[in-house]
Protein backbone atom coordinates (compact mmCIF):
# COMPACT_ATOMS: atom_id res chain seq x y z
CA UNK A 1 0.00 0.00 0.00
CA UNK A 2 1.38 3.42 -1.26
CA UNK A 3 0.96 5.94 1.46
CA UNK A 4 1.32 9.12 -0.07
CA UNK A 5 2.15 11.99 2.44
CA UNK A 6 3.59 15.03 1.15
CA UNK A 7 6.74 17.25 3.19
CA UNK A 8 6.17 20.28 4.95
CA UNK A 9 8.58 21.56 2.25
CA UNK A 10 6.35 21.31 -0.53
CA UNK A 11 3.22 21.98 1.02
CA UNK A 12 2.41 25.00 3.05
CA UNK A 13 -0.57 24.69 6.19
CA UNK A 14 -4.32 24.22 5.45
CA UNK A 15 -5.03 26.90 7.42
CA UNK A 16 -3.74 28.66 4.39
CA UNK A 17 -4.61 27.32 1.61
CA UNK A 18 -8.17 26.05 2.57
CA UNK A 19 -11.22 27.44 0.56
CA UNK A 20 -13.33 26.94 -2.50
CA UNK A 21 -11.65 25.73 -5.59
CA UNK A 22 -12.62 29.53 -6.93
CA UNK A 23 -10.88 31.02 -3.30
CA UNK A 24 -7.80 28.82 -3.56
CA UNK A 25 -7.32 30.16 -7.38
CA UNK A 26 -7.55 33.73 -6.60
CA UNK A 27 -4.60 32.85 -3.91
CA UNK A 28 -2.45 31.51 -6.67
CA UNK A 29 -3.24 34.32 -9.15
CA UNK A 30 -2.67 36.97 -6.31
CA UNK A 31 0.23 35.27 -5.35
CA UNK A 32 1.74 35.35 -8.73
CA UNK A 33 1.26 39.18 -9.16
CA UNK A 34 2.87 40.01 -5.71
CA UNK A 35 5.99 38.10 -7.14
CA UNK A 36 5.70 40.59 -10.35
CA UNK A 37 5.37 43.80 -8.15
CA UNK A 38 8.15 42.60 -6.22
CA UNK A 39 10.56 42.13 -9.39
CA UNK A 40 9.00 45.43 -11.01
CA UNK A 41 10.92 47.17 -8.23
CA UNK A 42 14.12 46.01 -9.39
CA UNK A 43 13.75 45.80 -13.10
CA UNK A 44 13.65 49.20 -14.18
CA UNK A 45 15.00 48.72 -18.19
CA UNK A 46 15.83 46.45 -20.67
CA UNK A 47 19.21 46.45 -19.00
CA UNK A 48 17.91 45.63 -15.22
CA UNK A 49 19.67 42.38 -13.99
CA UNK A 50 19.02 39.92 -11.00
CA UNK A 51 21.07 37.35 -10.21
CA UNK A 52 19.39 33.37 -9.07
CA UNK A 53 20.46 33.51 -5.46
CA UNK A 54 18.53 37.42 -6.01
CA UNK A 55 15.36 35.59 -7.46
CA UNK A 56 15.32 32.56 -5.18
CA UNK A 57 15.35 34.85 -2.65
CA UNK A 58 12.41 36.63 -3.57
CA UNK A 59 10.39 34.25 -3.85
CA UNK A 60 11.01 31.86 -1.16
CA UNK A 61 10.21 35.14 0.96
CA UNK A 62 6.92 35.56 -0.35
CA UNK A 63 5.80 32.33 0.28
CA UNK A 64 3.71 31.92 3.13
CA UNK A 65 5.42 29.47 5.19
CA UNK A 66 9.31 29.45 5.25
CA UNK A 67 9.33 25.58 5.16
CA UNK A 68 7.91 25.59 1.49
CA UNK A 69 11.20 25.64 -0.88
CA UNK A 70 11.52 26.97 -4.18
CA UNK A 71 15.28 26.71 -6.28
CA UNK A 72 16.03 28.44 -9.24
CA UNK A 73 18.37 26.46 -11.45
CA UNK A 74 19.74 27.90 -15.02
CA UNK A 75 18.54 25.82 -17.87
CA UNK A 76 21.26 24.57 -20.01
CA UNK A 77 21.29 24.68 -24.00
CA UNK A 78 20.74 20.73 -23.71
CA UNK A 79 17.75 20.46 -21.53
CA UNK A 80 16.15 22.77 -23.24
CA UNK A 81 16.27 21.16 -26.70
CA UNK A 82 15.10 17.91 -25.08
CA UNK A 83 12.40 19.59 -23.09
CA UNK A 84 11.86 21.41 -26.16
CA UNK A 85 10.71 24.75 -23.79
CA UNK A 86 12.10 28.18 -22.87
CA UNK A 87 11.46 27.30 -19.16
CA UNK A 88 10.97 24.63 -16.47
CA UNK A 89 9.04 24.34 -13.42
CA UNK A 90 9.72 21.04 -11.83
CA UNK A 91 9.45 18.53 -8.43
CA UNK A 92 12.45 17.65 -7.11
CA UNK A 93 11.96 13.55 -5.50
CA UNK A 94 14.68 12.43 -3.36
CA UNK A 95 15.31 8.33 -3.63
CA UNK A 96 12.62 7.83 -1.49
CA UNK A 97 10.05 9.32 -4.10
CA UNK A 98 9.04 11.99 -2.05
CA UNK A 99 9.39 15.50 -3.03
CA UNK A 100 11.55 17.12 -1.83
CA UNK A 101 11.62 21.16 -3.05
CA UNK A 102 10.37 23.06 -6.34
CA UNK A 103 12.87 24.37 -8.74
CA UNK A 104 12.34 26.71 -11.45
CA UNK A 105 14.55 26.23 -14.42
CA UNK A 106 15.22 29.36 -16.81
CA UNK A 107 17.45 30.91 -19.16
CA UNK A 108 20.04 33.50 -17.97
CA UNK A 109 23.07 35.00 -18.97
CA UNK A 110 26.40 34.33 -16.20
CA UNK A 111 23.32 33.29 -13.55
CA UNK A 112 21.22 36.08 -13.88
CA UNK A 113 18.34 36.97 -15.62
CA UNK A 114 17.12 40.22 -17.51
CA UNK A 115 14.10 41.78 -18.37
CA UNK A 116 13.59 40.23 -21.35
CA UNK A 117 13.45 36.77 -19.47
CA UNK A 118 10.42 37.66 -17.29
CA UNK A 119 7.73 36.59 -19.10
CA UNK A 120 9.11 32.96 -18.99
CA UNK A 121 9.90 33.16 -15.08
CA UNK A 122 6.41 34.54 -14.41
CA UNK A 123 4.59 31.38 -16.12
CA UNK A 124 6.68 29.21 -13.95
CA UNK A 125 5.90 31.12 -11.20
CA UNK A 126 2.35 30.32 -11.72
CA UNK A 127 2.78 26.69 -11.67
CA UNK A 128 4.59 27.02 -8.22
CA UNK A 129 1.54 29.20 -6.96
CA UNK A 130 -1.07 26.48 -8.46
CA UNK A 131 0.75 23.64 -6.54
CA UNK A 132 0.90 25.57 -3.57
CA UNK A 133 -2.71 26.40 -3.20
CA UNK A 134 -3.99 23.39 -4.43
CA UNK A 135 -2.03 20.63 -2.67
CA UNK A 136 -3.55 17.54 -4.51
CA UNK A 137 -1.64 18.81 -7.79
CA UNK A 138 1.52 17.79 -6.13
CA UNK A 139 -0.13 14.49 -4.56
CA UNK A 140 -0.88 13.20 -7.92
CA UNK A 141 2.64 14.10 -8.95
CA UNK A 142 4.05 11.94 -6.20
CA UNK A 143 1.21 9.05 -6.45
CA UNK A 144 2.48 8.57 -10.13
CA UNK A 145 6.25 9.22 -8.84
CA UNK A 146 5.90 6.21 -6.31
CA UNK A 147 3.95 3.75 -8.53
CA UNK A 148 6.64 4.51 -11.24
CA UNK A 149 4.04 5.83 -13.64
CA UNK A 150 6.47 8.69 -14.53
CA UNK A 151 7.85 6.86 -17.25
CA UNK A 152 9.61 8.26 -20.27
CA UNK A 153 6.42 6.97 -22.70
CA UNK A 154 3.99 8.59 -20.71
CA UNK A 155 5.91 12.28 -20.51
CA UNK A 156 6.40 11.79 -24.78
CA UNK A 157 2.71 10.85 -24.92
CA UNK A 158 1.81 14.17 -22.78
CA UNK A 159 4.23 16.28 -25.00
CA UNK A 160 3.38 14.84 -28.10
CA UNK A 161 -0.92 15.10 -28.10
CA UNK A 162 -1.58 17.08 -25.19
CA UNK A 163 0.49 19.42 -24.50
CA UNK A 164 1.42 20.50 -28.09
CA UNK A 165 -0.16 23.06 -30.49
CA UNK A 166 -2.38 21.62 -32.81
CA UNK A 167 -3.03 24.83 -35.28
CA UNK A 168 -6.78 24.12 -36.82
CA UNK A 169 -8.78 25.72 -39.38
CA UNK A 170 -12.23 24.67 -38.98
CA UNK A 171 -14.36 22.83 -37.23
CA UNK A 172 -14.24 19.65 -38.40
CA UNK A 173 -10.31 20.06 -38.08
CA UNK A 174 -10.97 20.56 -34.12
CA UNK A 175 -13.39 17.64 -33.80
CA UNK A 176 -10.68 14.90 -35.78
CA UNK A 177 -7.76 16.20 -34.30
CA UNK A 178 -10.06 15.43 -30.74
CA UNK A 179 -10.85 11.89 -32.02
CA UNK A 180 -7.30 11.17 -33.14
CA UNK A 181 -6.01 12.16 -29.59
CA UNK A 182 -9.28 10.41 -27.54
CA UNK A 183 -8.30 6.94 -29.82
CA UNK A 184 -4.82 7.65 -28.94
CA UNK A 185 -5.23 7.91 -25.14
CA UNK A 186 -7.30 4.97 -25.01
CA UNK A 187 -4.71 3.04 -26.46
CA UNK A 188 -2.12 4.30 -24.11
CA UNK A 189 -4.16 3.55 -21.37
CA UNK A 190 -4.98 0.21 -22.37
CA UNK A 191 -4.53 -2.53 -20.32
CA UNK A 192 -4.00 -0.80 -17.04
CA UNK A 193 -5.83 -1.50 -13.73
CA UNK A 194 -8.66 1.53 -13.25
CA UNK A 195 -6.23 3.05 -10.43
CA UNK A 196 -3.30 3.93 -13.41
CA UNK A 197 -5.65 5.41 -16.14
CA UNK A 198 -7.18 7.44 -13.29
CA UNK A 199 -3.76 8.55 -11.91
CA UNK A 200 -2.53 9.48 -16.09
CA UNK A 201 -5.80 11.45 -16.38
CA UNK A 202 -6.18 13.61 -13.93
CA UNK A 203 -1.94 14.18 -13.54
CA UNK A 204 -3.00 15.49 -17.65
CA UNK A 205 -6.49 16.79 -16.65
CA UNK A 206 -3.76 19.23 -13.49
CA UNK A 207 -1.48 19.57 -15.25
CA UNK A 208 -3.07 21.52 -18.44
CA UNK A 209 -4.66 23.34 -16.07
CA UNK A 210 -2.19 24.96 -14.97
CA UNK A 211 -0.93 25.53 -18.31
CA UNK A 212 -4.02 27.32 -18.95
CA UNK A 213 -3.11 29.56 -15.93
CA UNK A 214 0.72 30.40 -16.65
CA UNK A 215 -0.15 30.94 -20.38
CA UNK A 216 -2.69 33.71 -19.83
CA UNK A 217 -0.50 35.00 -16.53
CA UNK A 218 2.18 35.10 -19.06
CA UNK A 219 0.54 36.81 -22.13
CA UNK A 220 -0.65 39.70 -19.14
CA UNK A 221 2.67 39.97 -18.19
CA UNK A 222 4.36 40.13 -21.17
CA UNK A 223 1.77 42.98 -22.40
CA UNK A 224 2.58 45.54 -19.55
CA UNK A 225 5.98 44.44 -19.86
CA UNK A 226 5.89 46.01 -23.55
CA UNK A 227 3.59 48.62 -23.06
CA UNK A 228 6.49 50.13 -20.43
CA UNK A 229 8.97 50.06 -23.13
CA UNK A 230 10.54 46.63 -22.72
CA UNK A 231 11.40 44.33 -25.15
CA UNK A 232 10.45 41.18 -25.10
CA UNK A 233 10.06 38.13 -27.79
CA UNK A 234 6.78 37.64 -30.08
CA UNK A 235 6.37 34.66 -28.30
CA UNK A 236 5.85 35.70 -25.22
CA UNK A 237 2.58 36.60 -26.38
CA UNK A 238 1.16 33.31 -27.59
CA UNK A 239 -1.55 31.66 -25.44
CA UNK A 240 -0.83 28.14 -26.24
CA UNK A 241 -3.79 27.11 -23.98
CA UNK A 242 -5.87 28.47 -26.71
CA UNK A 243 -3.61 27.40 -29.77
CA UNK A 244 -3.57 23.71 -28.11
CA UNK A 245 -7.02 23.59 -26.93
CA UNK A 246 -6.24 22.66 -23.74
CA UNK A 247 -10.03 23.43 -22.54
CA UNK A 248 -11.42 21.39 -24.70
CA UNK A 249 -9.01 18.04 -23.97
CA UNK A 250 -9.17 19.26 -20.16
CA UNK A 251 -13.06 18.16 -20.89
CA UNK A 252 -12.19 14.64 -23.42
CA UNK A 253 -9.89 14.09 -20.25
CA UNK A 254 -13.05 14.45 -17.75
CA UNK A 255 -15.55 12.54 -19.82
CA UNK A 256 -12.96 9.24 -20.21
CA UNK A 257 -12.06 9.66 -16.08
CA UNK A 258 -16.38 9.28 -15.64
CA UNK A 259 -16.48 6.40 -18.26
CA UNK A 260 -13.61 4.23 -16.79
CA UNK A 261 -14.87 4.89 -13.00
CA UNK A 262 -19.03 4.06 -14.31
CA UNK A 263 -17.31 0.72 -16.30
CA UNK A 264 -16.08 -0.56 -13.24
CA UNK A 265 -18.13 0.39 -10.80
CA UNK A 266 -20.66 -1.47 -13.11
CA UNK A 267 -18.11 -4.91 -13.09
CA UNK A 268 -18.02 -4.36 -9.72
CA UNK A 269 -21.85 -4.67 -9.24
CA UNK A 270 -21.69 -6.81 -11.34
CA UNK A 271 -19.41 -9.25 -9.67
CA UNK A 272 -21.46 -8.80 -6.00
CA UNK A 273 -24.85 -10.27 -8.77
CA UNK A 274 -23.27 -13.07 -9.11
CA UNK A 275 -21.58 -14.13 -5.78
CA UNK A 276 -25.05 -13.38 -4.19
Amino acid sequence: MIINKLAQCVKIPLDISRGSAIERQKKAQDFSLKIYENLMEDFKDNYSIMKYSELENRINKTIPDKNFKVIVKELSEEKAAESECNALCQILYNNNHQAQAHSIDIPGINHTIRAIHLPEVLHEIVHIADNMFNPKLIARDQKINMKNLNTKKYEDFYDNHYYCGEFIETKRDKKDVLKIIENKTRKFLKGLNISDKIDYIQDMRYSLMSEINAYKFQVKTATKLKENGFMIKDYEFDDMSEIGLYEDKIKLLKNLALEYISKERAQHKSKIRRKK
